[in-house]
Formats: C-alpha cells, structure tokens, sequence
C-alpha cells in the first residue's frame, strides 16, 4: 500500500447510484481506497474522480493532483452492477501490482 489509501469520488446524475458506487468499493477495497460521493467541496479532497456517467457534470475546474476518468455504465441494472464491480476489482488489482513494483 502507499502512505495511505486513495481518496475517489464518484459522480452520477442520480446520487443513489454514486452511493451505491462507494459502498461497493468499501467492500472490496480491502483498504486500498476510500470513496465519498461527489460534491464539490470535495474536490481538493480526491485523487480521482470517476464519472459514472458525464453528460451532466459541472464545467469545473479541477485542483490538483485531482485527476479524472470516465466509466460509463450500462443503463440495464445488471449489467451496471456486473461492470461496476469489474472496473473496481481492476483499479484495486492495479493499485497492488504497483505496491509491488515500488
């Protein structure tokens, strides 16, 4: 792990998603991370920002080191569950392989 665990904020137009979002990554991230759901003030908080979905994000400037990435989820509920998990499970799985190398 690095000096601590890494700070996300994930955005949806609908807050219950972005909610279930951070709760999914508390339960997989076996410390690696933490997540809040995206509020504006919170930006100097994060290192990364996840939008779940873009089309309705405030043209924000970001503070850095802040940075931000795009993942789509599709709109049938299963499906997003099963992709969100995913995407989760790969960015944890990253954070250990680099942990490794350093």
């Amino acid at each position: 792990m690095y000096k601590r665990p890494a700070q996300l904020l994930f955005y949806h137009p609908d807050p219950a998603v972005a909610l279930h979002a951070v709760t999914r990554l508390h339960a997989m991230a076996e410390g690696w991370a933490v997540a809040r759901p995206f509020a504006p003030e919170r930006l100097a908080w994060g290192d990364l920002l996840i939008l779940l979905d873009p089309s309705h994000f405030p043209a924000l400037p970001l503070p850095p080191p802040l940075r931000c990435v795009t993942w789509p989820l599709p709109t049938e509920p299963a499906a997003a569950a099963t992709e969100l998990g995913r995407r989760i499970a790969g960015l944890i799985g990253g954070m250990k392989m680099l942990a490794r190398q350093g």
